[in-house]
């Protein structure tokens, strides 16, 4: 028995460091193939996912811009436009109707005017992570008295509708206002 050990153990020296060289080596390719797994996973889950950007910081001056936008409508006031706030385009739209209603003789006495909801309802995206426009969604609790030379009624109106906001890369203003939808 002695014998055979000391025929073996050279060849035992010899193949003991390649067979731990061979084990090492699947062991780190293992170790590569998992992490190029988890790396692969990684992108896909990112790029998945939705990125844009927290409006919390935003959401004062947006929905300030909309109730000034709103109010100053239903109380007649072309100096409460927000047009700081407005594409030039949109402020003239509002404008003219304020000017037409005033020119028809229409006067509006506002009751009530609430804001029952207002939240960030969407952000269009261009890239990954650049957004493009942000969509608010208001809801408005409306009650005022209508005068005109030929009717005057109280009308109260609760309806939601959705401004949208355009960035200029300094600041975000208001460019479209969709109809109002009745709720």
């Amino acid at each position: 028995m002695e014998n055979f050990l000391t025929s073996i153990a050279p060849l035992i020296v010899l193949i003991t460091p390649f067979l731990l060289f061979y084990i090492l080596r699947l062991m780190s390719k293992k170790k590569k193939k998992q992490k190029e797994k988890y790396t692969s996973e990684f992108i896909n889950n990112v790029s998945s996912k939705e990125f844009g950007i927290n409006t919390k910081f935003l959401e004062a001056q947006l929905f300030r811009t909309v109730e000034n936008l709103i109010g100053s409508f239903y109380t007649q006031d072309p100096n409460g436009l927000p047009a700081q706030h407005m594409s030039p385009e949109l402020y003239f739209e509002w404008y003219e109707k304020m000017k037409r209603e005033y020119e028809f003789g229409i006067k509006k006495n506002v009751l009530k005017f609430e804001v029952l909801k207002m939240r960030v309802a969407k952000q269009k995206k261009e890239a990954l992570n650049i957004v493009s426009s942000i969509e608010v969604e208001a809801s408005f609790d409306i009650e005022y008295d209508y005068h005109h030379v030929t009717a005057a009624r109280r009308i109260h109106k609760r309806y939601k509708q959705r401004f949208v906001f355009i960035s200029n890369n300094q600041s975000w203003y208001l460019d479209k206002v969709l109809s109002e939808e009745s709720f």
